[in-house]
């Protein structure tokens, strides 16, 4: 039986923002990579993307993700392949660098955790981009009133209970 040889140390680079909750995320997971098997990484950069500016429009970030969002990793070793989303990084992340699974399990000796990992991924990405809109929508109906109209709108308590039709 063969040993499959060690992989390259990687190259990445991590297209986010401080106030990107899936890219808090994906950053947490790469320290806890790099604690974990600092010989897997070379380097790993974090290009601050200004949301403000428009730099996500730009063509060459639309080159990356189309979508024109965070975060975006980009894995130099694999011929600069960009991987966005951040479930799909984080999955990317697993498969290509926790080679002793350290944060998971195999999908083929242990497929009912591996099945729990991937509905705990799918969930905290699913209720942060709700969390995020919710904060928008109360924003949008309690906060920007003048204080003439300060009442709070009839959507908050379906918002704030989760019963809202997102949920």
């Amino acid at each position: 039986m063969s040993k499959s040889p060690a992989p390259k140390p990687g190259k990445l680079t991590l297209y986010s923002n401080h106030l990107s909750p899936n890219g808090l995320k994906v950053s947490i997971y790469l320290e806890e990579l790099r604690a974990k098997e600092p010989a897997l990484f070379e380097s790993v950069t974090l290009e601050r993307v200004d949301l403000s500016t428009g730099m996500h429009k730009q063509p060459s970030f639309l080159k990356l993700n189309p979508n024109g969002r965070i975060p975006i990793l980009v894995d130099h070793n694999a011929d600069d392949f960009p991987v966005f989303e951040s479930a799909a990084i984080l999955l990317y992340l697993e498969q290509n660098y926790d080679k002793k699974k350290a944060f998971s399990f195999d999908a083929e000796k242990s497929p009912k955790e591996y099945s729990s990992i991937l509905q705990w991924i799918f969930f905290a990405v699913r209720s942060m981009r709700l969390w995020n809109l919710q904060s928008v929508i109360i924003l949008s109906h309690v906060a920007w009133r003048p204080r003439s109209d300060a009442r709070p709108s009839p959507l908050l308590p379906a918002l704030l209970c989760g019963g809202c039709s997102f949920c």
